[in-house]
């Protein structure tokens, strides 16, 4: 993560016009880790160019991938079932250009997982971390993924994660996913802490802010929990549970039906 960001603060540095496919490649990442939907949108803008350039370029395809899983993830798409698919495509373009990259195989797995296809999910993520073992947001996929396919106890993969990346861009989603996994084990108090703590790491989204309120209200805060599911609401005008469950399909019932209740009782209809 260091180098990703010197390369990123090295190419904001240039011209626009004067910058190759790696420099739009790292321009294009930063943009896609800060979680918004315009910050999307410009990742997008950065990864045409690089493809443009080097229409072979493995990790620009990789990263294409993430783009269009955000903006399904994050509610921000035209046709969510469209992005979703180009999430596939990109992702299984990278794999097919270098086997070997494990970002390939880890955008590949986050798009079977927005598909509901969660074993084939957790076997990308695995490919990625048989292609680097201290690739700590292949960890965090494996305990995030795990956790929503049934992993009662994905904690250990989420600790490599963050002992591998303290200052992960993705920290706010290795808390969170520690909080969705201690739900799973009925650790509600434990789930809440970590939920709330999420909320204020860097590039947390309003999703983020919902599984605060779904801990809070699982642990019987009910006032707590109505006050961040209404900080969700005003991150995201229009916010339902429905939306929460498009960017998180749980695959056994029993997990989903608790959240759904606990974010019912919080305030989201």
């Amino acid at each position: 993560p260091e180098i990703e960001r010197a390369e990123y603060e090295r190419a904001r540095l240039l011209p626009t016009n004067n910058l190759d496919a790696w420099e739009n490649y790292h321009l294009a990442l930063w943009h896609n880790f800060r979680f918004t939907a315009r910050d999307t949108e410009l990742a997008h803008n950065y990864l045409q160019r690089a493809l443009q350039l080097d229409e072979n370029f493995g990790r620009a395809h990789a990263a294409m991938s993430l783009m269009h899983f955000s903006r399904a993830f994050l509610d921000a798409s035209d046709n969510v079932d469209t992005d979703i698919a180009m999430a596939l495509e990109s992702a299984e373009r990278s794999v097919d250009l270098d086997g070997r990259d494990a970002m390939g195989h880890w955008s590949l797995g986050r798009a079977h997982f927005l598909l509901r296809q969660h074993d084939l999910a957790l076997l990308s993520v695995e490919r990625a971390l048989q292609s680097n073992p201290n690739y700590a947001q292949g960890h965090y996929a494996m305990g995030f993924i795990g956790t929503h396919a049934g992993v009662t106890d994905a904690l250990p993969e989420l600790d490599i994660a963050r002992r591998l990346s303290p200052y992960d861009p993705l920290l706010f989603a290795m808390e969170s996913s520690r909080a969705l996994n201690l739900v799973t084990q009925e650790k509600y108090h434990d789930a809440a802490h970590w939920a709330v703590r999420a909320t204020v790491e860097p590039n947390a989204h309003f999703h983020i802010f919902a599984i605060a309120a779904a801990c809070l209200e699982l642990d019987g805060r009910h006032e707590e929990a109505g006050h961040y599911a209404r900080l969700a609401l005003q991150k995201h005008p229009g916010y339902t549970r429905k939306v929460f469950f498009q960017s998180f399909p749980y695959k056994l019932p029993h997990h989903r039906q608790r959240i759904y209740d606990a974010l019912g009782r919080a305030g989201l209809i």
